[in-house]
C-alpha cells in the first residue's frame, strides 16, 4: 500500500473468530463508496500453551489467556490472580 497515512491493525483477536472488514477511499475530493466486505478467521490454533497459574514464565515466553496472545515482560512464577490481562507488569497482549 502507497499513501496511506492511517493504516489499522486489528490486534488481540481471540483464536477461531471471523471478522468482517470494508474501506473507503477520502481524499481532497471527497469520499468514495465502501468496498465490497471481505472476511478473515484467526487461527483456531496456534501451537502457543495456554496460561496456568503455579507455571514459571521466563521473559518472551508466549501463552494464550482467553483466546489473546499475551508475551511475558517479567519472568516470573504464575498465581491465581496474575492472570495475563489482570497484570499489564507482567503480560502484553499481542
Amino acid at each position: 500500500m502507497s499513501n496511506v497515512s492511517n493504516p489499522y491493525i486489528n490486534a488481540n483477536l481471540a483464536a477461531g473468530s471471523t471478522h468482517t472488514y470494508r474501506v473507503r477511499a477520502v481524499n481532497s475530493s471527497g469520499v468514495s463508496t465502501w468496498s465490497t466486505s471481505v472476511s478473515a478467521k484467526t487461527q483456531t490454533s496456534t501451537g502457543i500453551t495456554a496460561w496456568a497459574p503455579n507455571t514459571y514464565y521466563a521473559v518472551g515466553t508466549l501463552v494464550t489467556y482467553n483466546g489473546i496472545t499475551y508475551i511475558c515482560r517479567q519472568s516470573h512464577t504464575s498465581q491465581i490472580g496474575w492472570e495475563p490481562p489482570v497484570v499489564p507488569a507482567l503480560w502484553l497482549a499481542q
